[in-house]
């Protein structure tokens, strides 16, 4: 089968949209998208131009007011120019800043699309700075016990930082039911104790399935 054509029954993918934000990751999606669907060179700038949106869509239509632009690695260079200026900087600055405020998994997510995002403009980045970055921004009881196994990469620490969420977790869980039970009624007490047994049931499962992960990686337990 020839590989510039694409059978009846492929379905087609939405063409990347564009609002100003992630201009290197919108050019090579598109070039992806061109390339999959063969897109005609003639057609790449108006593709391209039926799907900016926003502030994007506004700067493009003043620009076009001076003459239509036909060619894709012009535009390109063009959305570049305008709205990729400092952004290594601004992810730079943001990873900086970046804080443990809720869920490790929270916490590890928005960190990696920011370090994606640094990665584009410099993927020679050493994986030391990224996990020690990421370290740094832990929650203080978590970031004290993670240091001390030295992780390789962000994904061991993230795994490590979850086995130590959830041990601090169940930590808690065990004192709070201390409290609770100490003063109240006995039919309390036993809904109490059946609900802590089920609670810790639970999360024993999640301990042991993350520790695993320590002993597959020859970490200390």
């Amino acid at each position: 089968m020839n590989p510039r054509i694409i059978p009846l029954d492929f379905q087609r993918c939405d063409f990347p949209k564009f609002d100003g934000s992630d201009p290197r990751l919108w050019r090579e999606q598109c070039e992806l998208y061109f390339d999959v669907y063969a897109v005609q060179e003639l057609m790449k700038t108006r593709f391209a131009a039926l799907n900016f949106m926003g502030v994007a869509a506004a700067w493009l239509q003043t620009v076009q007011r001076r003459g239509r632009i036909v060619e894709w690695e012009k535009l390109a260079e063009m959305v570049l120019a305008k709205f990729d200026k400092d952004r290594y900087q601004v992810l730079l600055r943001q990873l900086d800043a970046l804080k443990q405020t809720s869920s490790v998994l929270e916490y590890h997510t928005e960190f990696e699309k920011l370090a994606h995002g640094i990665l584009l403009y410099n993927p020679a980045i050493d994986d030391t700075i990224l996990v020690t970055r990421f370290i740094s921004g832990l929650r203080e009881d978590i970031r004290s016990a993670i240091s001390l196994h030295r992780p390789w990469d962000v994904d061991t620490a993230s795994a490590l930082a979850l086995i130590q969420e959830q041990e601090t977790e169940n930590c808690r869980a065990k004192t709070s039911g201390r409290d609770f039970t100490r003063g109240a009624p006995r039919a309390k007490q036993d809904s109490a104790k059946a609900g802590n047994t089920e609670q810790k049931s639970e999360g024993d499962d999640k301990l042991a399935s993350l520790k695993s992960f320590k002993r597959r990686n020859r970490l200390c337990a």
